[in-house]
């Protein structure tokens, strides 16, 4: 597939992800970021396109508002080309793309959705040994928490995932 195809195919597979996530209350607020506020944090699937083929890989995580870093770490479940092999794959047929799509869509619920409600409850995201959240976010969430978020940190986070 030319390179040319292969952006417009990716669009579409991400228009119609877009679609299907809306449900679900996650919105794409970044070309490869499809984004849920809650409290404190931004719970996200973020789409991965691999260079050598149209596939896709998903990602995804927890980023806690008030975190200091600028950077969003993909602190979640990922899928792997070799874990789901043949899938998030898409081709130039137009069911092709439609397929990849509910993929990725079949794939958030049973993954995404799950990890998700398990990790929503905030003490857990804190005081868990198994929490997705490295030291320094839990310091950011804590201080949230507590009423002390620092609104620049706040702001870089919400500019970085398209949060408003």
């Amino acid at each position: 597939m030319d390179a040319t195809t292969k952006r417009k195919r990716d669009e579409q597979v991400r228009r119609l992800v877009s679609k299907l996530l809306a449900p679900f209350g996650l919105a794409r607020t970044k070309p490869t970021y499809w984004t849920r506020p809650r409290e404190s944090v931004v719970e996200f699937v973020h789409l991965h396109l691999y260079t050598f083929g149209p596939v896709f890989r998903i990602h995804l995580g927890i980023h806690v508002l008030n975190d200091p870093r600028d950077f969003v770490a993909l602190n979640g479940p990922q899928s792997t080309f070799w874990q789901d092999k043949g899938k998030f794959h898409f081709a130039e047929r137009p069911e092709e793309v439609e397929r990849c799509a509910r993929e990725v869509l079949e794939w958030c619920e049973r993954v995404g959705e799950p990890w998700f409600a398990k990790w929503r409850d905030p003490e857990l995201l804190l005081d868990s040994t198994q929490s997705p959240l490295d030291d320094t976010e839990k310091v950011a969430l804590r201080a949230s928490r507590d009423g002390a978020p620092n609104g620049e940190f706040v702001a870089r986070s919400r500019k970085e995932l398209g949060v408003a």
